[in-house]
């Protein structure tokens, strides 16, 4: 059975369990596209998908196809299960957008995906996400989120510009990437895991309100000149007690030697 002619919304949320394959004719507003696929169950979003003309096979029978019209008015969105990654710039620059729903079952969310979203103050990341992309939070307004202990990437940018006023990174990440916290000026707090090795460049910059982060790990880890940027001078840096004298000591963490502290016991 094919279908012809089938025309979506910009941002229209389609589930490739309707989609398997798309022979000839997508047009999108970045291009024109041939031979598409999707992993069944994948999240494709209009924004790349503007008018199907024809050719369209599919994997198993349709019902009605399972999706949420995101017309740029939607405030809250539930991803059904199923899905397995949300997409990169899957619900980019949804401004109204305030909760979403992500089922577990979801490994990975893409780069950008919530690129912009700044209503969004409500999230959940279930457990079974392993990984964040690049860019993915920019600019959303939630204030807290907590991450899942088996997450092992992080990806650099991914909350820059939002609301968050604290964060717990899991023990799975070892290294921090750039820009993580950049223009966060309502971060105050930030803990890190034994595990970290390293911190990339601008990590704080523009985190005006920062007052203190703590590291678990025992070896200071390596960090960059501009690791803090313009991260307030006075901040707090809260780390093993029997680490102490090893931070204060350490390449560019001797910068700030003044403020590196004991975790309170």
């Amino acid at each position: 059975m094919s279908y012809e002619k089938q025309t979506w919304e910009i941002g229209e949320l389609i589930t490739s369990t309707k989609l398997n394959h798309i022979e000839r004719g997508v047009k999108s507003m970045n291009g024109d596209y041939d031979e598409q696929t999707w992993v069944d169950g994948e999240v494709i979003v209009a924004n790349k998908l503007n008018h199907i003309e024809d050719g369209i096979e599919e994997a198993s029978s349709v019902t009605d196809i399972l999706a949420d019209l995101i017309d740029g008015s939607i405030t809250s969105i539930d991803i059904p299960e199923g899905v397995t990654e949300i997409d990169d710039y899957a619900f980019y620059g949804l401004r109204n957008l305030a909760t979403v729903h992500i089922p577990d079952g979801v490994t990975k969310i893409g780069d950008y995906a919530f690129y912009y979203d700044d209503s969004l103050t409500s999230i959940n990341i279930p457990d079974s996400v392993s990984e964040i992309g690049v860019n993915t939070f920019y600019k959303c307004r939630f204030r807290s989120i907590e991450l899942p202990d088996n997450m092992t990437k992080i990806g650099a940018r991914a909350f820059e510009g939002s609301s968050l006023e604290s964060c717990k990174i899991p023990y799975g990440i070892t290294e921090i990437s750039s820009s993580l916290f950049q223009g966060c000026t309502r971060l105050i707090s930030v803990h890190f895991p034994s595990s970290i090795t390293s911190m990339a460049t601008v990590v704080f910059q523009g985190c005006s309100s920062l007052a203190s982060i703590t590291i678990e790990a025992v070896t200071p880890p390596t960090i960059s000149a501009n690791t803090f940027g313009n991260a307030p001078a006075d901040c707090a840096i809260f780390v093993p007690a029997e680490s102490v004298d090893a931070y204060k000591t350490a390449s560019r963490w001797s910068d700030r030697a003044a403020y590196i502290q004991a975790i309170p016991s």
